[in-house]
């Protein structure tokens, strides 16, 4: 046996240890591949080789031919590591670009994914902002939000005393609405509770559905839902309503998923609260209109009576006028009956001035304004006449004048006469009874200027705002009765005819109004109906 196998260490046959050799190194690498040559060369040495059973080789020629061969089998192993070690990287190389590219490729569609889900962002943001009512921002909300989360159905719900309403829907079924379209607070469904603790109920499979709400569970396996997800719309912290969405196959609702769909809840809150905001003021704007209009309908109307109650009613007086002045000529002056026919000739005149203020307020709400009768006139002597007749009127008052300056100017004389009268009258009625009226009028280069002052309460700040206005009156202080509210509206009226202005302060002290005429007014300082 011995001599049979002997040939082939030296002989024909030492490829044998070069495939054992390759085979290691690529397979195990390197140093098996030289542990094999190894253990070629020491059973060569070992067996095969003189003397046997040891490892001393007494033939030079054989120790040569197992040392070219053990050498040339360490090359091949390794040449075989080698190639162990490149086909190694080779793979290495192949799975990380094979990583690579599916990690480029799960990078593309999460990007294509967050482009388009950040596309629909951006339009539902956009159809948000152009909603101009709740059934705008609703429709928004389930056309374009709910496939956002590929959600199956969606409902808005507002709180409404203690209960808690559907107020908007979509995808929801006839019994769905019918049962849960509105519930107490108190009730256990999801919506409830998130209006009770403020915040979201997360629901992401079937059996977190029914092990919370087991009441639910026939109704929700009817309805072929997998998951909910219920959270607050809030607006500035405060809550607002609850936004519900059902899903037709479970979700993980992890932390971005719940961001998201809060952010998304957020949107829809902030749109709803411009929605109302919006809504309420165009309510209130058209009920202003409404109230505009009618207004005016009432002024217009108003103006037409003025003028006709004005005109019809002179005709009458001036018949009551003539007789009376009549019957006072033919009667004696000592006789009772003349006492009573000058009562009934003062109240005629105070008639036919309410009548001359009815038809000045007629005609300044209809843009024709006072006409004036220009000529040289004296303040001083209107201002005494004006105070005689009332004083003639109010016995017993007190009412003192003082003038100083040039009091000359060109005006029409009865109108200036009627506005200081109306200031001393609306003095004398409104001040204090035991206090006395001051009138002053002061000439300058300017124009003249007349106060009239009395004592006694001030005038309420809201009516000093409004006290030029037609039938605004305020309480009398002193003289019972009084006018209808037309005095200083025609007071204004008469000064702006002639240029000029009047004005009012009021303090503790007293009131005093200011009636300012110029000398010369300019164009611009007169009414549109006096320019020439």
């Amino acid at each position: 046996m011995t001599h049979a196998i002997q040939p082939l260490i030296g002989g024909p046959y030492p490829f044998l240890v070069f495939p054992a050799a390759l085979f290691s190194g690529l397979v195990a690498g390197t140093l098996p591949g030289l542990a094999c040559v190894a253990a070629y060369a020491l059973a060569a040495s070992w067996i095969f080789t003189a003397p046997r059973g040891s490892f001393a080789i007494a033939d030079a020629r054989a120790l040569v031919r197992i040392v070219i061969i053990a050498g040339t089998a360490a090359l091949v192993a390794v040449v075989g590591g080698r190639l162990r070690m490149a086909l190694r990287r080779e793979r290495r190389l192949r799975e990380s670009s094979q990583r690579e590219i599916a990690a480029r490729t799960r990078a593309e569609e999460a990007f294509r994914e967050a482009h388009e889900r950040l596309a629909a962002v951006q339009g539902l943001t956009a159809a948000l902002s152009a909603a101009r009512s709740s059934n705008e921002v609703a429709t928004a909300v389930f056309r374009q939000g709910l496939p956002l989360v590929r959600a199956r159905a969606g409902a808005v719900c507002f709180q409404s005393g203690e209960k808690l309403a559907v107020t908007f829907s979509d995808a929801f079924s006839e019994d769905a609405r019918r049962d849960y379209g509105t519930t107490p607070l108190d009730a256990h469904l999801p919506t409830t509770e998130v209006v009770r603790t403020g915040r979201g109920v997360w629901l992401g499979s079937a059996a977190e559905i029914d092990g919370r709400y087991p009441h639910l569970a026939k109704a929700r396996e009817r309805w072929g839902d997998r998951a909910w997800a219920c959270t607050p719309l809030r607006l500035e912290g405060e809550p607002l309503g609850v936004l519900g969405l059902a899903f037709c196959e479970e979700r993980p609702f992890d932390p971005s998923e719940r961001a998201f769909i809060a952010s998304l809840a957020q949107l829809c809150a902030d749109a709803f609260a411009r929605a109302r905001r919006h809504e309420a003021e165009h309510a209130a704007r058209a009920r202003a209109e409404a109230a505009e209009k009618a207004a005016r309908r009432a002024a217009t109307l108003q103006d037409q009576v003025l003028a006709v109650v004005g005109h019809d009613l002179r005709t009458p007086l001036a018949s009551i006028t003539m007789a009376v002045a009549m019957a006072k000529r033919r009667c004696p002056p000592d006789d009772r009956l003349s006492a009573s026919l000058d009562r009934i000739a003062r109240s005629g005149r105070r008639m036919n001035e309410i009548i001359r203020d009815l038809l000045d307020v007629a005609r300044a709400r209809q843009g024709i304004g006072i006409t004036l009768t220009h000529r040289p006139i004296s303040v001083n002597e209107i201002c005494e006449q004006a105070i005689a007749e009332l004083q003639h009127v109010h016995p017993g008052r007190s009412v003192r004048l003082c003038a100083s300056g040039e009091l000359r100017l060109e005006g029409d004389r009865s109108r200036l006469l009627q506005a200081v009268s109306n200031l001393v009258g609306n003095a004398l009625q409104h001040g204090a009874r035991d206090a006395q009226v001051s009138v002053e009028a002061t000439g300058d280069t300017e124009g003249v200027v007349i106060r009239v002052r009395n004592g006694g309460a001030p005038i309420p700040d809201a009516l000093l705002e409004e006290i030029f206005e037609p039938f605004r009156r305020g309480d009398g202080a002193g003289e019972a009765g009084g006018g209808v509210g037309l005095g200083l509206f025609v007071v204004r009226e008469i000064a702006r005819a002639h240029g000029g202005s009047v004005s009012v302060s009021s303090d503790a002290t007293g009131t005093t109004f200011e009636l300012r005429i110029p000398r010369a007014p300019s164009a611009a300082e007169l009414p549109a109906h006096l320019h020439a």
